[in-house]
């Protein structure tokens, strides 16, 4: 193959720098070739500094030169995972260039030099999928943005990785609900850092039904607040004489015939007094309203997107797409119906900035509302977890999803709910899911029999009888007074050997026999931890 045929990008910015990627041969999977076909990626080029776009020059494989040129197209080839790349910048000038990712560890094997005026080597995303970033430097000052796509050799994209995602954030969302409605601080939102439109509109859909609720009490049991204004009143309902009313009087001002008040003292019938009306236009309301409006708008830009996305995709996502963006326009109408209740609909502008009031922190009605539009505000950043990166490593979020899933798979069989305070707690910057890779957790379902089952992610078995410590993935550890203990051991292996070889071995495709050894090992761990005290029955799976 030809340095042509290798080349997937190159940027040239005038007279500054020349950056391009490449498809390397170095190790590169049979498959990618097959898979690697057709501009159907993203390639997203950012000016960062006041650079004119005539001055960028774009190419992008697959693409014709008057398409590719344009840095608002985001379409581009396609980056797998597990792949070599070769990368190259170089300075045109002279001055020292730079390029910078949000994963250092990607650029372990790259060269610089001439005083750092070329930059070149090979990058691998290893098992990270989803966005990418790449920053390139110029003069130590950042340039432009080139966003790229990786993609899964072992899953498939748009189905798999996309459904697992979706399950792991309905169940976390669900469970961080739970637990942030049984506490009394929310934590911090973070402007800066939004929930992706993934995560903003889960939460849109678990707590519109709460949303609704707290709004119709609302509706039904408004709380008002008193408006001063002044306004032509009969004498006889003036409450507060002030000196305006006193002006009025000794100048015999105002609308009206002539009354006598008493000891010769005559006015007007009805004069201009200030007045205390009750009002619905309350800072409370229009805080609301404005968090209603804003959810509006990005649904409708969400809608937007969806179908550009339909109109522009290579592939017949017609049907799909056509029931997002219908789910989308129903959450969008019950939103435009409940702006349309009253109180909302007498607000008169926005709220003061830094508002802040009790009745929406205590009142009914007006506290659960508040308590649903700041879980949605706050986005629930999820530290630690496999939804704080738009790029992710595949196998530790399939570890991820294989332990949410048991964990509601054993809820449901034994009717108990998973304990929500086992997972989160309330973090200065939002809400932390208590679940990392290399971290023991384990979350216990108990009965009134003393019967247990417990979960455990990344249990660690350590100590003078093993060389090194052993930490599966998940175990899954039954105990009843009138059996022998029994763990079932399951480690998260998303890959499949389908070669010929295994296939005749076998039978069928599997895990390959390396996960197989390592499944057997953690067996072995098992029997070592046992006594005739304690027995220990181990399952592998």
């Amino acid at each position: 193959m030809s340095e042509e045929q290798n080349l997937l990008f190159k940027i040239e910015l005038a007279k500054k720098f020349i950056f391009s990627l490449k498809r390397s041969k170095k190790g590169e999977p049979s498959y990618i070739n097959s898979l690697a076909n057709g501009p159907d990626g993203t390639c997203k080029v950012t000016l960062r500094s006041l650079i004119n776009a005539d001055d960028v020059s774009i190419y992008k494989k697959d693409l014709p030169p008057e398409v590719s040129s344009d840095p608002d197209l985001q379409i581009g080839p396609r980056l797998f995972e597990q792949t070599d790349y070769q990368i190259f910048l170089k300075s045109l000038d002279g001055s020292p260039v730079k390029i910078q990712h949000r994963d250092p560890n990607i650029f372990s094997d790259l060269t610089r030099e001439e005083n750092f005026t070329i930059i070149h080597g090979y990058v691998n995303f290893g098992s990270q999928i989803g966005y990418s970033i790449f920053t390139v430097f110029w003069e130590g000052k950042p340039q432009l943005d080139v966003e790229v796509q990786v993609f899964p050799t072992k899953l498939d994209y748009a189905t798999d990785f996309q459904n697992i995602m979706a399950e792991i954030q309905e169940i976390m969302t669900s469970l961080a609900m739970e637990y942030l409605q049984s506490t009394y601080h929310l934590g911090k939102s973070n402007p800066e850092d939004e929930p992706s439109n993934l995560e903003w509109v889960t939460l849109l859909k678990g707590i519109l039904k709460d949303l609704e609720k707290a709004l119709t009490h609302i509706t039904n049991f408004p709380i008002t607040d008193l408006n001063s204004k002044r306004k032509l009143t009969p004498i006889g309902k003036i409450r507060k004489v002030d000196n305006r009313v006193r002006s009025a009087v000794r100048s015999c001002k105002g609308v009206g015939r002539l009354v006598n008040i008493g000891n010769d003292v005559c006015t007007r019938h009805r004069l201009w007094a200030t007045m205390a009306e009750p009002t619905l236009d309350t800072p409370e309301h229009r805080w609301l309203a404005s968090q209603l409006d804003a959810i509006e708008r990005r649904l409708a830009r969400l809608i937007q997107e969806e179908k550009r996305i339909a109109e522009n995709s290579v592939y017949d996502l017609s049907a799909r797409k056509s029931e997002t963006i219908q789910e989308l326009q129903r959450f969008k109408d019950i939103i435009l119906s409940l702006r349309k209740r009253t109180p909302l609909n007498y607000v008169n502008g926005s709220p003061n900035h830094g508002f802040a009031s009790l009745k929406l922190l205590c009142a009914p009605g007006y506290r659960e509302a508040y308590t649903c539009l700041m879980i949605l505000r706050l986005g629930l950043r999820i530290e630690g977890g496999p939804l704080n990166l738009s790029i992710k490593d595949l196998s530790e979020l399939y570890e991820y999803w294989c332990f949410i899933a048991l964990l509601k798979l054993v809820a449901n069989s034994t009717g108990q709910s998973i304990p929500s305070d086992r997972l989160f707690k309330i973090h200065q910057s939002g809400l932390k899911v208590l679940l990392e890779k290399g971290k023991s957790k384990s979350i216990v379902f108990k009965d009134k029999e003393d019967k247990k089952i417990t979960v455990s992610y990344n249990p660690q078995f350590k100590g003078e009888a093993y060389l090194t410590s052993q930490k599966p993935d998940i175990m899954l550890s039954f105990e009843n007074p009138s059996w022998p203990q029994l763990d079932l051991v399951l480690d998260a292996k998303y890959r499949l050997d389908n070669s010929d070889i295994y296939i005749s071995q076998y039978g069928c495709a599997g895990p390959p026999e390396d996960a197989l050894n390592v499944l057997y090992r953690y067996r072995d761990a098992l029997l070592n931890t046992g006594s005739s005290k304690d027995y220990r029955e181990p399952l592998v799976i």
